[in-house]
This record gives structure tokens, C-alpha cells and sequence, in this order.
């Protein structure tokens, strides 16, 4: 046979990068095609089967905040305050009934 009598030659598209089907994404793939990925991957299959990771996970840290014992207790001043300190900051006409309001709470502490 010639290649005449066959037709033309179909298109071939070659791949170099091979994509796992979806359900197989959680699989973990070690690849043993050649004697030197052997060597080289032999580690990888021992530590899987093993539950070894070659890696660690670091253990968690110290969170962020501070727990609930560590909290200071908002002292019922504060609030007030910080009323008080910006209406005098802004010279507003409200620093007297301000005034009068931080001085009453403490006079009730």
C-alpha cells in the first residue's frame, strides 16, 4: 500500500503537559517511570504509606488578641471621658453637660 491509497495522514496534536482526570486530583502521584525517579521518588512513596511528611506542619501560635482573662475591664468612665476630652478638643458648646456627666459617675464609683 502506498500512502496515496490510505488518504492524507490525520492531524496529530501532541500534548507535553498530561492532565489527571478531575476525580483524581486528590490522589497523590508519585512517579516511578524511569530507574532514576525511582531513586528519587522512593522517599515520597515510603513517607506516604508511613504518614512521615517531610515537612512538619509548625504547631499554631500565640493568637493575635489577648484571651479573656488577659482583657482589662472597661471601666465605665471611659465612655465618658473620651466624651469630656473631645468636646473640649472641639470647643464645643456640650463640654459643660459633659463635665457634669464625668463628675456625677465618679462621684457614684
Amino acid at each position: 500500500m502506498t500512502e496515496e491509497s490510505l488518504g492524507p495522514a490525520p492531524k496529530v496534536f501532541i500534548s507535553y503537559r498530561w492532565t489527571s482526570p478531575a476525580f483524581c486530583h486528590p490522589c497523590k502521584w508519585i512517579d516511578f517511570s524511569t530507574p532514576e525517579k525511582v531513586n528519587d521518588n522512593w522517599e515520597q512513596l515510603l513517607r506516604a504509606l508511613y504518614g512521615k511528611p517531610l515537612h512538619a506542619k509548625p504547631a499554631p501560635g500565640k493568637p493575635p488578641y489577648l484571651s479573656e482573662s488577659e482583657q482589662q475591664a472597661a471601666l465605665p468612665t471611659l465612655g465618658k471621658y473620651a466624651a469630656l476630652k473631645q468636646a473640649i478638643l472641639k470647643s464645643k458648646p456640650s463640654v459643660a453637660l459633659c463635665r457634669q456627666d464625668f463628675l456625677i459617675l465618679l462621684s457614684d464609683m
